[in-house]
């Protein structure tokens, strides 16, 4: 390609392309990391960028698995494919043996002419000295354990390159540590004194308002509450529930339109029932997932790894060979579908993408679990099913999912194992000063807090301590036994009916009059500190319940929702029962899924919510303190449930 900028930034731009191309899912390799049509911008392009353009020469993109690195790469090389001094080369990375081979294997590839790693390098060099155009090598995942791959950083990162050349590797939080730190973690390696870092997290509001618009020009758009459900922050879930719908709605007439769920249910699984029909990918990740519960088995794991895996899907390497054998397993992560990264603690670990999918088949082997433990005693099936939810991301949606898959095996279920999750309600309790509490945030790790007596608590770091403000009333409270009605609130949204002393009954109306009536707000305590904040009313003596300015942020209020919305006239009689249980947690979730249902396209149905809502609902609120009033204290403030 030589030195001249119109020739080679053309060629390293096809060569970026064909490479996007080849990692863009298709229905044939859907763990592929691009989705096609779907790109959300992030702040930290821009970011990248403009430390690029400053003069850096060393950037490392860090995040967690699943964050949405590879696709800030991609928007990266998009952004400069038209850019007169500036191109792209994206270059796949963790392959173990180094940057150079990668890049002149890709080089190799695209031009069909051979490339050696001392030719690749030597080109570099050359474009490198030149001071009007630069070239943005991006690296796409970097296994910590490849030397080569070090030592490639090293190299490209130093005065023997010119100003032409900055490098951005997109590589995992504990893999960016162990990159920038020497081994015995005391100071900063030649890698940590030369880069510069950019964080990638969740979708912070602003980019999801962006993700928001960007999946409206596909005319899918979310009910009102999505902005307060942390799933939605994750790229991977918008990607699940979406992508799927883009061929359906771009076939649909020109009036038609898609409004989504405000928060994640077990829809998810039933749309990767739907999409992954392979029955060896299902066989491959059935095995993946006995895995991943052999793990969650085992009190003995390392802490961090155990709080990490309550937020992604991660098994540890020994444990995954017991299951796959090495071709498999092999085959797998050529293809995608695993991960492999080293925890903090330096134990191999992998990854999983399709996330989806894995709830999926993980929800058919607690299914297999459960149906004899409930023959043999109700209460520890019910015990036992909210702690498997309790151990694994989306847990409850999975645990749901198990139930009703349940329903439908030979021999079903009991009915008791439905009383005895009813009959164990979540409470909230405070935490007394001098408690110590240990937690994992991605992007920092295992941190652990001691609440003290002022309102605050002090937080431990890597062995740095840091006093935090805990609010405006200076207390944090703990929840107990929120899985049971967790469970129950996703399963209460599918029409049901199990045999019971009176016959075969219909058993998800129930649900929603029990559950309902919870004194707090009902929702996966996971996620991060601001996105769990929620408007809410606290009332003494009738409890915590979400203002419906939040819209519907509780699976319990989208299952009375869905109940309302497919029953209509028929539900009367449910409303009734409602304003009888005299419960106004309960009115209130009755209140926020009607105000949905009055926007329905739907004439007769907004017209048969807006005349419960006003001669019903809202007239049975005048029994409880009135809301939104300047006079009254009760008014709604921010909690974090």
């Amino acid at each position: 390609m030589g030195t001249n900028a119109t020739v080679w930034m053309q060629a390293v731009r096809h060569v970026t392309m064909e490479t996007i191309e080849a990692l863009t899912a298709s229905w044939n390799e859907p763990a592929r990391p691009f989705a096609r049509d779907l790109l959300i911008p992030r702040r930290a392009t821009s970011q990248v960028l403009r430390q690029v353009s400053s003069g850096i020469k060393l950037v490392l993109l860090e995040g967690a698995p699943l964050a949405g690195k590879s696709n800030v790469l991609r928007e990266i090389s998009l952004h400069t494919m038209m850019d007169k001094t500036l191109a792209t080369l994206y270059v796949e990375g963790g392959v173990g043996y180094g940057i150079l081979q990668s890049l002149a294997d890709a080089l190799s590839r695209s031009l069909a002419w051979p490339v050696t790693r001392e030719e690749a390098r030597n080109w570099l060099v050359r474009v490198s000295e030149g001071t009007e155009y630069k070239l943005l090598l991006l690296i796409d995942g970097i296994d910590p354990t490849d030397n080569n791959t070090r030592r490639d950083i090293e190299d490209l990162s130093s005065a023997l390159f010119g100003p032409g050349l900055s490098l951005i590797a997109a590589l995992d939080d504990v893999t960016s540590d162990k990159l920038s730190s020497t081994p015995n973690r005391l100071s900063d390696s030649v890698i940590g004194r030369r880069a510069l870092h950019v964080s990638l997290g969740s979708l912070d509001d602003q980019e999801f308002k962006i993700a928001r618009k960007v999946l409206s020009k596909h005319r899918i758009g979310f009910m009102h509450g999505a902005s307060s459900t942390p799933e939605f922050r994750q790229p991977w879930v918008l990607r699940a529930i979406c992508a799927p719908l883009f061929e359906r709605v771009e076939q649909a007439p020109a009036h038609f339109s898609v409004a989504l769920p405000p928060l994640l249910s077990i829809d998810l699984i039933r749309y990767a029932r739907k999409r992954f029909t392979d029955p060896e990918l299902r066989r491959l990740f059935k095995a993946i997932a006995a895995a991943l519960l052999a793990d969650t088995k085992d009190q003995n794991r390392d802490i961090s790894l155990m709080l990490e895996s309550l937020e992604v899907n991660v098994v540890r390497r020994e444990t995954l060979n017991r299951y796959l054998d090495v071709t498999e397993l092999n085959e797998l992560i050529d293809r995608g579908f695993l991960k492999p990264a080293i925890n903090a603690s330096g134990l191999p670990i992998l990854f999983v993408r399709l996330p989806e999918l894995l709830a999926s088949e993980l929800a058919q082997l607690l299914a297999d679990e459960l149906v004899p433990l409930i023959s043999a005693d109700p209460q520890l099936a019910a015990s036992w099913i909210a702690g498997a939810a309790s151990n694994l991301p989306i847990g409850d949606v999975i645990a749901a999912q198990a139930i009703y898959d349940a329903v439908h095996r030979p021999g079903s279920i009991s009915i008791q194992l439905i009383t005895e999750l009813l009959e164990t309600s979540p409470k909230r309790e405070p935490l007394s000063p001098g408690t110590r509490v240990a937690t994992h945030f991605p992007g920092v790790g295992l941190i652990e807090l001691v609440f003290k007596e002022n309102g605050s608590a002090v937080v431990d770091i890597d062995g740095q301590l840091h006093t935090i403000d805990l609010g405006d009333d200076g207390q944090s409270d703990t929840y107990t036994n929120i899985h049971q009605w967790l469970i129950l609130s996703h399963l209460a949204a599918l029409p049901f009916a199990m045999e019971t002393a009176e016959g075969l009954q219909r058993v998800d109306p129930a649900i929603l009059l029990k559950v309902g009536t919870a004194n707090i707000v009902l929702r996966n305590p996971g996620g991060s500190h601001e996105m769990r904040a929620a408007p809410t009313h606290d009332l003494p003596g009738i409890g915590s319940m979400v203002c419906h300015e939040a819209g519907i942020i509780e699976p319990i209020t989208l299952s009375i929702f869905r109940f309302l919305m497919s029953e209509s006239v028929n539900a009367n009689d449910w409303i009734d029962s409602a304003i009888s249980a005299e419960s106004m947690p309960l009115l209130g979730r009755i209140h926020i899924a009607l105000l949905q249902i009055k926007t329905s396209a739907d004439e007769e149905l907004a017209k048969w919510a807006k005349n419960t809502l006003t001669t019903r609902v809202l007239p049975a609120f005048k029994l409880f303190p009135l809301l939104h009033s300047d006079d009254l204290q009760y008014t709604a403030r921010t909690s974090f449930p």
